[in-house]
C-alpha cells in the first residue's frame, strides 16, 4: 500500500480468511511465498477451486485453493482504488497504519526495492508500474 502511493496509485490494503477468497475483487495484489522467496502476485480470480494469478517471476498461473493456502502466509491483499470508489465500504477488513506495520517491506523483491542506487529504483519503480499496467490492475486516465 505504501509503495503504491508512493508513485502516485491510490489502494487500499485488506486482511481476509482463506474462506473469503471467492469475495475478494479481481485484479488484486497479494503477497506469496514461492520457492522459499516473498513476493506480489496479481490475482486474476477463482474458477472450479483453482486461483489464477499473474507472477512478475513465474507468468499466470492457475494452482489449487490447497496450495494456495500454503503460499498465502500473511492473508493480505491489495486492490487499486478509483477516485470514485474510495468512498465505497469494503466487505474485508481494512488494514490500519498499525496493522500495515506488520507487513514487511522485504515482502516485495526485498533487495531491489532497498537498493540505494536511485536510478536502480526508478527503473523499478516503471517496471513495476508496466507490470501493474500489463496485468489490468493500473490503469491510467490518459486524456
Amino acid at each position: 500500500k505504501r509503495y503504491l502511493a508512493s508513485i502516485g496509485i491510490s489502494s487500499g490494503g485488506y486482511s481476509a480468511g482463506i474462506e473469503d477468497i471467492p469475495d475478494i475483487p479481481a485484479p488484486a495484489i497479494m503477497s506469496i511465498v514461492i520457492k522459499g522467496f516473498k513476493h506480489f502476485v496479481v490475482f486474476q480470480g477463482i474458477t472450479e477451486g483453482h486461483i489464477i494469478l499473474s507472477d512478475p517471476a513465474f507468468g499466470n498461473m492457475s494452482i489449487t485453493l490447497t496450495k494456495f493456502k500454503k503460499l498465502w502466509e500473511q492473508r493480505v491483499f491489495f486492490t487499486i482504488q478509483n477516485p470514485d470508489e474510495s468512498e465505497k465500504q469494503s466487505p474485508h477488513t481494512a488494514l490500519s497504519e498499525n496493522r500495515l506495520r506488520f507487513v514487511r517491506e522485504d515482502i516485495y523483491y526485498h533487495g531491489v526495492l532497498r537498493n540505494d542506487n536511485a536510478v536502480q529504483r526508478e527503473i523499478t519503480q516503471k517496471n513495476q508500474l508496466r507490470a501493474l499496467m500489463g496485468a489490468g490492475v493500473f490503469k491510467p486516465d490518459i486524456r
